[in-house]
């Protein structure tokens, strides 16, 4: 788990510290507990604001629909993810992969590297989303794996115009997709058309 003061995550950042990534995987205590993960959501979010606060990119995975999970839980969650700017496409659509010799593995009698099972009302919702979300999400994905690089060199370069760039593009994708989960309809031809274009010219540039 993250830890240390925002004083702290500036000093690692002057240091060099560009981007970090952890799992915050759940919000729910209980779903936690099921997969055996010692995580405390509440203090692993307020790390995360102050690895912010100190100059440092901090993205979280987090694994949104798994067997156990409600569409009502899934909407619960991806509003707090959104208040503390985890939220994104990736989350959205972000679902529990069952490995062999894992215990959900055996317990649902699976072969193979699979998703794991949803109950009824949460795949069909989950297939609606993804319908809606795959081309938002195909954007988001070119914005993101760049942003790393951009970090980087915005930190070296002290020239923050491509990170602020993808990062504007980012919260524009990802403020669409919030919009899309909430009502599972996908966003106007126009706004996709738009947004990809800015895509390609981000994306291309550099």
């Amino acid at each position: 788990m993250l830890k240390g003061s925002a004083s702290a995550w500036k000093d690692l950042h002057s240091g060099g510290l560009c981007r970090v990534f952890t799992g915050l995987e759940s919000l729910n205590k209980n779903t936690l507990k099921e997969w055996k993960k010692p995580v405390k959501p509440g203090e692993l979010l307020q790390s995360i604001e102050k690895c912010r606060s100190g100059g440092i990119e901090c993205e979280a995975g987090y694994i949104l629909w798994h067997p156990s999970q409600s569409v009502g839980g899934a909407l619960g969650e991806t509003e707090v993810l959104r208040r503390h700017g985890l939220f994104s496409p990736k989350a959205a659509l972000s679902r529990l992969i069952l490995f062999p010799g894992s215990e959900l593995h055996s317990a649902f009698g699976k072969s193979g590297v699979v998703p794991a099972p949803l109950s009824g009302e949460a795949a069909k919702y989950y297939d609606r989303l993804k319908t809606v979300l795959d081309p938002l999400f195909e954007l988001w994905s070119r914005c993101a794996v760049l942003l790393p690089n951009a970090a980087c060199f915005s930190f070296l370069s002290g020239d923050s115009g491509r990170k602020d760039r993808l990062k504007s593009l980012l919260k524009k994708i990802n403020g669409l997709a919030y919009e899309a989960v909430k009502t599972t309809e996908a966003p106007d031809s126009g706004s996709i058309l738009k947004l990809r274009s800015e895509v390609d010219e981000a994306c291309g540039a550099g």
